[in-house]
């Protein structure tokens, strides 16, 4: 990146020497008191401000915060509230990412769920108001990814379906119905409409269970006064409630951001004709409300949802439309493989899963996320009306963006940028995306033969303040650190691991002290071998206490001395054990060198017997061959002579005719 900066600085230098050379005259550099610089000479050179109604950044997407409120203070009062445990929530009933619930009622209804989803579904788990709960996903008939779906099982013959921010109910009811026939004794209810969903997320779950307990309980009227609990990881609760036409309240221990970021519930209020739920929520959100959560709207929602890494409807899962910028993904190439039973079959795209199972190659592409620095790419809204020489084609990157390998010459195609967040929307200088990437190996080969490396920067994620200094292990994901230039512009990032699979299993990405998946991956001849994948399901961890989840401040001397004395500890318990591995290589190593020499001898001897055998049999045969040539010449000599005789009688034959006659 230094490099870069140089050789920026130093084509707006030569441009800016050009430019005062080229000037036939003495030229004055003056500054007006409206700021406006100007160069006095024949010619005049004036710089405009930057154009402020250019939009930079285009959204349909609403803010909970006061218009005109810069996107880096949102995103840093939305982070500083999870940082500090307070929760934070959102209802997006009025937005575009409005969620869907569709009922599944029937005596066929786990039957239905098992022929069209990916998981295993069971009523295994019901007691009282406790039902089981899944995480599953809906694919075409190719093994596309349609949605991520959250199921609940409430009953035998009953269950819910919640879709992912921006899939309607409507839609989804629409895609299942054709599936439904007379003998599958199931029903499909669209309960979209009479219901009111938000959800309250924090660091700890603890946080969340508080606000329930304390502010939605008291008001909420039971029905018949029944006991329930809170769910755990997979589970979920159904709470009947008094008034209406059986309102009821359904809550599920998910949320629609990756459990690094936050974990909480989402909380479903169903036949809601009397608005219960808005009420509550009004409640929780209303000013007097000191210790209510943190409300944000749809657009502060998006840029978490992309900062955690997490999937987006129609955004990284593209089946449902018709007309894609490219080939929707499968769910193992968005690290859902924890939403799918690889042992289960006969489920709609079961076909398409295998063949990504049985490619030795694993999937074609994978999500990443590309961080772009605002701090370095200077945007072209922010150079807008400079009437400069050299255009600037740094825009700022939106989805669709191929991007490619920097210093390629956009020769090394690395992936397509699927989701964008708001510049600045993290509290951060930086621009935050998500990408489907092509396989590492090929971009990696390409890579090599082009003499172009991955630049990994161990220091974005290892500060000097807090932590223990450890150097951390590499990173999961072998493209983590690439460089990348959108097309069509200059805007440069890095890819990055999704936070799901850079931190560690209930480690929060937004803690003080980072931390990193405690798993290596090796590369052996440019290929690597990755180690297993940690899965998403696994991270939320309700029933956990909550130092597991809590929040650690810096400052804390007491915590920051234990974490040093487990930090040695681990140090020592490492170094002992790579002691013990390197004795045990140093035998392992000598027996081998020990095999070698005897392996080697017993190759001389096999050599030296071989020649031997070689010098007997030829020998033998030299012998052969002599015997064969006095036996050849007595025939010879044998012959000569019965010729001799032969022609002896023929002579003596011929005489005694003479004297006859």
């Amino acid at each position: 990146m230094g490099f870069l900066f140089w050789l920026a600085t130093s084509v707006m230098l030569m441009t800016w020497i050009i430019q005062i050379t080229s000037f036939p005259t003495k030229v004055n550099l003056r500054i007006e008191k409206s700021g406006v610089v100007c160069l006095r000479g024949s010619l005049d050179y004036e710089y405009v401000p930057p154009n402020e109604g250019l939009l930079q950044f285009e959204t349909n997407l609403a803010s909970s915060y006061p218009e005109n409120t810069p996107a880096s203070l949102r995103g840093e009062a939305v982070r500083s509230a999870l940082r500090s445990g307070q929760c934070i929530g959102w209802k997006l009933d009025e937005t575009p990412l409005k969620f869907g619930v569709v009922g599944v009622n029937g005596d066929g209804c786990l039957s239905f769920l098992n022929n069209k989803l990916t998981q295993t579904f069971s009523a295994s788990g019901l007691v009282d108001s406790l039902g089981s709960f899944y995480q599953a996903c809906l694919l075409n008939g190719k093994g596309r990814l349609v949605d991520r779906l959250s199921v609940a099982i409430t009953s035998v013959d009953s269950g819910y379906m919640l879709t992912s921010p921006g899939h309607a109910g409507e839609s989804l009811f629409r895609k299942l119905d054709p599936y439904i026939f007379p003998l599958d004794q199931v029903e499909l209810i669209d309960s979209t409409s009479s219901s009111c969903i938000f959800d309250l997320v924090s660091t700890n779950i603890e946080d969340v269970r508080t606000v329930f307990n304390e502010q939605i309980l008291p008001r909420i009227d039971l029905k018949n006064n029944n006991c329930f609990q809170l769910p755990s990881a997979r589970q979920c609760t159904m709470i009947p409630l008094q008034g209406g036409v059986d309102p009821s309240l359904l809550i599920v221990p998910s949320t629609s951001v990756n459990s690094c970021a936050a974990v909480g519930y989402t909380f479903c209020f169903l036949n809601d004709h009397e608005k219960i739920g808005t009420h509550v929520w009004d409640f929780l959100i209303s000013d007097g409300n000191t210790k209510g959560p943190v409300q944000i709207g749809a657009l502060e929602f998006e840029s978490l949802r992309i900062e955690s890494g997490s999937v987006g409807f129609e955004r990284e899962m593209l089946a449902n439309q018709k007309d894609s910028f490219l080939a929707p993904p499968t769910p193992l190439e968005l690290h859902l493989d924890y939403t799918i039973n690889m042992e289960k079959g006969c489920y709609l795209g079961q076909e398409g899963i295998a063949s990504v199972v049985k490619n030795p190659r694993g999937p074609p592409r994978m999500l990443y996320q590309v961080v772009f620095d605002d701090d370095f790419n200077v945007y072209d809204y922010q150079s807008a009306g400079d009437r400069s020489i050299v255009e600037n084609l740094t825009r700022v990157p939106r989805a669709g963006d191929k991007v490619f390998v920097l210093g390629s010459n956009a020769e090394i195609e690395v992936g397509v940028l699927t989701s964008v967040a708001e510049p600045g929307s993290t509290g951060e200088p930086v621009t935050v995306g998500l990408a489907l990437v092509r396989r590492a190996d090929s971009i990696i080969k390409k890579m090599k033969a082009k003499n172009l490396e991955i630049n990994r920067r161990i220091e974005v994620d290892t500060p000097m303040e807090g932590g223990s200094g450890m150097i951390p292990p590499p990173a999961l994901d072998p493209l983590d650190g690439l460089e990348v230039i959108i097309g069509g512009g200059s805007a440069v990032g890095s890819l990055r691991g999704v936070p799901s699979r850079r931190f560690r299993n209930g480690r929060n990405m937004f803690d003080n002290i980072p931390d990193f998946v405690n798993q290596l991956s090796q590369e052996q001849d440019g290929e690597f071998l990755m180690a297993n994948r940690n899965s998403d399901g696994t991270r939320f961890q309700p029933d956990a206490p909550a130092a597991k989840t809590a929040f650690l401040p810096t400052e804390d001397g007491a915590a920051n001395l234990g974490d040093d004395e487990d930090d040695l500890k681990t140090l020592q318990k490492t170094a002992a054990k790579a002691r013990k591995e390197a004795a045990a290589a140093a035998d392992e190593a000598r027996r081998k060198a020990e095999k070698m020499d005897s392996l080697q001898k017993r190759a001389e001897e096999a050599m030296a017997r071989r020649k031997e055998k070689v010098r007997v049999e030829t020998a033998a045969e030299s012998t052969n061959e002599d015997e064969a040539d006095s036996e050849a010449k007595r025939k010879a000599e044998k012959m000569e002579l019965l010729k001799k005789r032969a022609e002896e009688a023929v002579g003596r034959r011929a005489q005694k005719n003479q004297g006859g006659g």
